[in-house]
């Protein structure tokens, strides 16, 4: 049942995150539809791959979960850096959305729960999923801060960045 939950849930937050970084990017309806299409291209894909086992531990494990994620991530960047048509799109998105988007890091809760279960090693779930946790409640009010401009917000953004790498590290 937590495997279910879990995938919904994941599923689910993918849909919201992706929706409002097109929308937020871009008014062009157009350029929308490429993305949209693309990502959802992607989605599809790693769906499948993960539908025929190609992320089993038994198969391919970890270096396959790394390439779904990675890949795309870096064929992103290569593709960003190099249409100067993307800076517009890239640079409109809003910092407070980018920073309020990191709310989906409570699904670190599920890492927690997968422990309790016997389903994930106690120095990892603790570590990553109290990360995940601490992350995504301090990115409310960094996001706040970020789209307000109060005093200092530069540097609590810069430090909250730097709390969320380390965390993923």
């Amino acid at each position: 049942m937590l495997d279910i939950l879990g995938g919904i849930t994941l599923v689910a937050g993918t849909i919201v995150t992706w929706g409002l970084l097109i929308r937020a990017g871009t008014p062009v309806p157009e350029l929308r539809r490429k993305i949209a299409t693309r990502v959802g291209l992607w989605f599809a894909a790693v769906a499948l791959l993960g539908a025929l086992g190609a992320f089993c531990a038994q198969r391919f494990g970890t270096p396959m979960l790394g390439i779904a994620v990675v890949l795309p991530v870096v064929a992103g960047v290569v593709i960003a850096r190099r249409s100067h048509a993307l800076h517009p799109y890239v640079f409109a998105m809003p910092l407070a959305l980018l920073i309020a988007l990191n709310v989906g890091r409570l699904l670190g809760a599920f890492f927690l729960i997968l422990q309790s279960q016997g389903r994930l090693p106690s120095t990892f779930a603790h570590s990553a999923g109290w990360g995940d946790i601490t992350v995504a409640i301090l990115a409310i009010p960094v996001a706040l801060a970020a789209h307000r401009k109060v005093a200092g917000w530069k540097a609590i953004v810069l430090a909250w960045n730097v709390l969320g790498f380390a965390d993923l590290i």
